[in-house]
């Protein structure tokens, strides 16, 4: 029996809005010719994909690693629990937790079902984080030493490519109707 499945209207727009720009694009590039050379979709062999590990490679992490970091004050963009941390000198990670956070959940299914299937996505990693010096209202679960654990968690890395800040600004949005 064939089953069809709805997809929200919010993961189809990431799935359009997710194209990945030449690093070559240029300030002063045409809407249209940035379009032109962006890549939504790869060919991909998803029979070979495996959901529960994700994407591998630099940065990657396996499913329930504990990661140990330091806490790093910074504000960051969104309304669910976030933080930012440091794990050596060159990678500064993004922390998303909590039990309660949906987007925990939600955006580890998303991103590796776009994965799976060749389109773009961040790189999500479901963790256990070990976190030096974050404040104790983060709620994380106190441990000797200034430590905190999160868990669940998960660490975000940026798809590869970068932000085109052409004409009518950076990024996108939802735009009311007047």
């Amino acid at each position: 029996m064939l089953r069809l499945f709805r997809i929200p209207a919010t993961v189809l727009t990431v799935v359009v809005s997710i194209a990945v720009v030449p690093t070559a694009a240029k300030d002063h590039e045409s809407r249209a010719s940035v379009l032109q050379r962006a890549q939504v979709w790869a060919p991909a062999n998803i029979a070979a994909r495996n959901l529960a590990e994700g994407p591998l490679g630099p940065g990657a992490f396996a499913p329930g690693e504990t990661v140990r970091c330091t806490y790093v004050r910074k504000q960051l963009s969104g309304n669910s629990p976030k933080f930012a941390c440091r794990r050596g000198a060159d990678d500064e990670i993004k922390v998303k937790f909590g039990g309660t956070n949906g987007e925990v959940y939600a955006e580890l299914l998303a991103t590796r079902l776009l994965w799976a299937l060749g389109f773009g996505a961040d790189r999500m990693y479901r963790v256990t984080v070990i976190c030096q010096g974050c404040p104790t209202e983060f709620g994380g679960i106190q441990r000797p030493d200034g430590e905190s654990r999160f868990s669940p968690a998960l660490i975000e890395r940026k798809i590869d490519g970068e932000e085109w800040d052409g004409e009518g600004g950076s990024g996108w949005a939802w735009r009311r109707a007047p």
